[in-house]
């Protein structure tokens, strides 16, 4: 699993398994949620995005989530 942090206003850090297709994202406000079925595409978009959390609120609909915590 590869771990990012980020120094995002909206996005602390986010945990991607390839295998699983499943990415884990810590939001800075609070809240741990899962999305599944992200690609590696997705991912590394996410990672190179100039801005984390415009890019994420644009893609993030099209995944099952779970609130973790």
């Amino acid at each position: 699993m590869e771990h990012v942090k980020f120094d995002s206003t909206a996005i602390d850090e986010v945990f991607y398994s390839n295998r699983r297709r499943t990415l884990l994202m810590r939001y800075r406000k609070g809240g741990l949620y899962k999305y599944l079925n992200v690609s590696r595409q997705i991912f590394d978009e996410l990672v190179n995005a100039d801005s984390k959390g415009i890019y994420w609120n644009s893609m993030k609909a099209q995944f099952e989530c779970i609130h973790l915590e």
